[in-house]
């Protein structure tokens, strides 16, 4: 049950449209889902390399619909892209991203060969996994990028809080996940960034503050390292005064305690889950093939253990996350010096 429309104006857009086709019916369909997708999608003619792919360019405009016919989200841009692209909500009802295509996918490793480069699996998501893999190939090794995250919405209550933002002294935002579920959640409000017009916001680090200062929101607080930890040190708030934290259900409590230690009043409100993710047979050639893995979240870790083994050597982006892969099983494990994708990556070379 798809509808398709391709305009095509050149022998190479004619050969892509044909790919792209087979392409879209992968991505798309045949879920075998009781909420199976329908998709209409178009290809122009402004070249998109396609990570992974070659012989083939295109520019790939789509929208997603449920089976009920209502509009999900219309995004553009290539196919290695396309999970990124689509909200949180949509992923869970549509099941796109539970093992059906590789999230975020950017290439397959390289075969082994003689003086081969260090072999990098990736399992960051977002912009954050598009970013590593780039400066993981800038350097010069030979990365694959496989998100081993999925979030969902947990319909948690909190709309009285969230409407009421005015009685709160700070708002704390401690991921980019946690930026996009609060923007979406205001946004179902009819609100809109002028809503904390009369609240002070942290974000734990620079990637959380840029998703709120592109909403039209910055940041009034960012501590000198992006961690739980440095955030309840150095916030700059008075005891007495309440901090409403939005953030996730796997979200550790070393926030809560540390401004509570300081006098401060903690409200937390859990807008998402995370979920590892259903890896395919070629993500997990992959994940056994690698030198490293690089992790940047605890439920990442336990996925990558269930399903691939503990019999791997990981990097964690900081120490949380090192302690969430140790007990998972994993036994050698290093951890970045700062909580940075620079940080991240640069460990590898000296431990490579």
């Amino acid at each position: 049950m798809h509808r398709r429309s391709f305009r095509c104006r050149s022998g190479w857009a004619s050969r892509a449209s044909r790919f792209a086709a087979w392409a879209c019916r992968s991505l798309l369909g045949g879920t075998g889902r009781s909420e199976s997708l329908v998709g209409a999608w178009s290809v122009g003619t402004k070249p998109l390399v396609m990570p992974g792919l070659t012989g083939f360019v295109c520019d790939l405009a789509w929208a997603v619909f449920t089976i009920d016919g209502r509009r999900q989200r219309a995004v553009r841009g290539c196919l290695g892209i396309f999970p990124e692209l689509v909200d949180a909500s949509s992923a869970r009802r549509c099941e796109i991203l539970n093992g059906m295509l590789p999230p975020d996918h950017a290439d397959v490793l390289p075969p082994v060969s003689g003086g081969r480069p260090l072999r990098v699996v990736i399992t960051l998501t977002g912009r954050g996994g598009q970013e590593a893999l780039r400066l993981a190939r800038q350097a010069g090794w030979h990365a694959s990028l496989w998100p081993g995250l999925t979030f969902e919405p947990t319909g948690e209550g909190g709309d009285r809080a969230l409407l009421r933002l005015g009685d709160m002294d700070w708002l704390l935002l401690t991921s980019p996940q946690g930026t996009r579920s609060f923007q979406s959640r205001l946004e179902r409000l009819g609100l809109g960034p002028e809503h904390l017009a009369g609240v002070q916001v942290a974000a734990v680090g620079e990637g959380t503050a840029l998703g709120l200062s592109q909403w039209g929101r910055r940041a009034d607080f960012v501590p000198s390292r992006a961690d739980a930890q440095a955030l309840a040190a150095e916030l700059p708030a008075l005891p007495g005064q309440v901090a409403l934290h939005v953030t996730g259900e796997a979200s550790s409590d070393v926030l809560e305690r540390g401004l509570q230690e300081r006098g401060v009043v903690y409200r937390r409100l859990n807008l998402y889950r995370t979920r590892p993710i259903s890896y395919s047979p070629q993500a997990i050639h992959d994940l056994r093939a690698a030198d490293w893995i690089l992790l940047a979240s605890g439920v990442a870790a336990q996925g990558v253990a269930q399903q691939v083994g503990t019999g791997l050597r990981v990097v964690a982006m900081g120490e949380q996350t090192a302690q969430a892969a140790r007990q998972a099983g994993f036994t050698e494990v290093r951890v970045a010096a700062q909580p940075t994708l620079t940080a991240l990556l640069a460990a590898l070379p000296a431990i490579g």
